[in-house]
């Protein structure tokens, strides 16, 4: 039996605490591979499984070191990135890979305790002791607790100086210089076209261990519980198929030069390029943030958002109103959406369209809301989606456009 077996035992039957349980429960389902291509440890998905693939010689060079501790750190890092999708995001979002690397164990580094993956620590490597650290916001002068997205943004802004630091010999003494990539993330390019397969195969092996977790009575870390929740929490309305219509119906078509169908009879070299249709469609958001929808109503309205964006490619705006509109953002595709309702008051339908009317460039409105309001005066410009809570006023059935309700649906007549 080796150190990450013993490891996986010890935390099964509660000895690291009831809130290391599922970080055992999920270790259990990854397949494990020992090898020496791999500096450290890191995580993939390929063939429908999860697989863990470490060093041996570095494992043994931590329990030599007597750092344990430290070795148990880094594989609930590991978990951690699957928990939160990183190598598919990084795949999917077509992130350049180092920055992405950055960005990703910023983000997690920061939710493990510094007793088991301390800021700085030694580890063996070819026969010599070295002195390393993990990467944390604050060595950048970031905020806490922010996604992987967050921080690559971030980042980018400074990938100039980000470069100089790993080429410059002045900067090995940087602050920033005090943490790096503790693993390795060159499995993550295994996933390639197969992500939406990957990302099933996450849910379902978090799914198990969750379920796992709760028979053997060990609880979550309180930051994973709503990531889990997310994960697991469907949307309840097949958007693929109502958007489906909307969708084909108002995409607005135009041309762009392209490599990936050369012109041959043009003899210039920007006319060398092919044009290919470029499909772009505008969809905008509207939430009802009125008093009358309390929070189980938002996160139906989160969870169901999430289902719209993993759809189709679109632009999508999203505004928040109760009698105004009180917010105004961009929501992007396989973002980590984290939305701050606000509002809270009584409750007008009419500034979402007064809105519309000044600003034409959508194609489709989605209104989320509890239908507890009147229509005058709202007028529809495009097609509108009403989307009514779970108990909602669905016998307020709107004047124009389609009606559906979470949970189930509505069909209009």
């Amino acid at each position: 039996m080796n150190i990450i077996e013993k490891i996986t035992i010890s935390y099964l039957l509660g000895k690291g605490g009831n809130d290391k349980i599922f970080f055992a429960n999920l270790l259990v389902l990854l397949e494990k591979h020992e090898s020496t291509s791999v500096p450290t440890m890191g995580v993939t998905i390929e063939n429908g499984s999860l697989h863990l693939y470490y060093n041996p010689k570095f494992v043994q060079s931590l329990v030599d070191a007597g750092n344990t501790k430290v070795l148990k750190g880094l594989l609930e890092h590991e978990l951690l990135h699957l928990v939160y999708e990183h190598p598919i995001k990084a795949v999917k979002l077509n992130r350049i890979h180092y920055i992405y690397n950055l960005a990703s164990d910023i983000a997690i580094n920061q939710l493990i305790s510094r007793d088991l993956l301390p800021s700085t620590f030694k580890v063996k490597v070819d026969g010599k002791i070295l002195k390393t650290g993990i990467l944390l916001p604050e060595q950048w002068g970031l905020p806490k607790l922010k996604d992987s997205e967050f921080y690559y943004h971030q980042l980018l802004k400074n990938i100039k100086s980000i470069t100089l630091g790993i080429n410059s010999e002045d900067n090995k003494q940087n602050k920033r210089g005090t943490g790096s990539v503790i693993d390795d993330h060159s499995g993550w390019k295994k996933v390639g076209a197969n992500s939406h397969l990957a990302k099933e195969v996450i849910k379902q092996a978090v799914k198990e261990a969750y379920e796992n977790t709760k028979k053997s009575r060990g609880t979550i870390p309180g930051y994973l519980e709503e990531k889990i929740n997310q994960l697991l929490a469907p949307p309840t309305i097949s958007w693929n198929r109502i958007l489906r219509q909307y969708v084909a119906s108002s995409i607005k078509y135009g041309n762009k030069r392209t490599w990936k169908r050369p012109n041959r009879r043009l003899p210039t070299f920007e006319e060398l390029k092919g044009k290919t249709s470029n499909k772009t469609v505008r969809l905008l958001l509207a939430i009802d943030t009125s008093g009358s929808v309390d929070n189980k109503d938002f996160n139906d309205f989160l969870n169901e958002i999430r289902g719209i964006m993993n759809v189709y490619k679109l632009d999508i705006d999203a505004i928040q109103c109760d009698v105004e509109i009180t917010s105004k953002e961009k929501f992007k595709r396989y973002s980590n959406l984290k939305v701050k309702f606000k509002g809270r008051g009584g409750t007008s339908y009419k500034p979402v369209f007064d809105y519309l009317k000044k600003n034409k460039q959508y194609d489709l409105l989605i209104y989320f809301t509890d239908l507890y309001c009147d229509f005058e005066r709202c007028n529809a410009v495009i097609p509108v989606i009403w989307v009514c809570t779970k108990q909602g006023n669905i016998e307020n059935k709107p004047p124009f456009g389609r009606l559906v309700q979470i949970g189930k649906y509505y069909k209009q007549e």
